[in-house]
């Protein structure tokens, strides 16, 4: 994730994590820690056969620091990458319900 921390900025004050762009919005900490885990995606897909975003259990760490954002990407990035290492043809040809 070395190519993508110059993308969180640490310098960001955590004071503005509450903030919405738009009313309807979720908050920009939500929405950062969203994008930060979105590499895990892949490994949901890899070790299950099937993918319901309605049913779907998702851990929603706190953020207190843009570095904790930054730990949160790599560590999202390192278990894609892991599963993705560990993944066979043969699973990754099985269809998945969705």
């Amino acid at each position: 994730t070395k190519e993508l921390v110059p993308f969180i900025n640490p310098s960001i004050s955590i004071d503005k994590i509450n903030w919405k762009p738009h009313d309807k919005s979720r908050e920009i900490g939500a929405l950062a820690i969203h994008v930060a885990q979105l590499p895990l995606w892949a490994s949901r897909a890899l070790n299950s056969s099937e993918f319901d975003i309605l049913t779907m259990k998702r851990e929603v760490p706190e953020i207190k620091t843009a570095e904790d954002l930054v730990k949160i990407l790599d560590d999202s990035v390192s278990k894609a990458v892991e599963d993705l290492q560990k993944a066979s043809d043969e699973g990754m040809m099985e269809n998945m319900d969705i």
